[in-house]
């Protein structure tokens, strides 16, 4: 398999390319062909994505607290058509999933 590898870098425009005796325990996405398995690593920089991640959860709860006042607003879910109130519902739900998604990507950079 080593004599493959700066096939594999040219091929993939890849910086580096090593062989591992055991997977490194990280998320990295892995691809298995047979007895191989190809990891991806990626270098983040966590200042960076910290501070993306903190920009994209303040977004996530400005727009759960909007769509939380609206469907809490007296009378809104009575006289407004079902199909709306289902709809934010559902973006509600969403929107929740994706909050807890940033918090745990947050999580894992600390």
């Amino acid at each position: 398999m080593a004599d493959f590898v700066p096939y594999l870098k040219l091929l993939a425009r890849l910086t580096e390319g090593s062989i591992v005796a055991k997977l490194p325990e990280d998320d990295a996405p892995v691809a298995i062909s047979g007895n191989a398995r190809l990891m991806l690593k990626v270098e983040v920089d966590k200042a960076a994505e910290t501070a993306r991640l903190t920009k994209e959860q303040g977004k996530v709860e400005a727009e759960l607290a909007k769509l939380t006042a609206k469907l809490e607003k007296p009378g809104y879910v009575d006289k407004a058509p079902a199909h709306l109130v289902e709809r934010d519902k559902a973006q509600l739900a969403e929107l929740h999933d994706k909050l807890e998604k940033v918090k745990g990507q947050l999580a894992k950079l600390a």
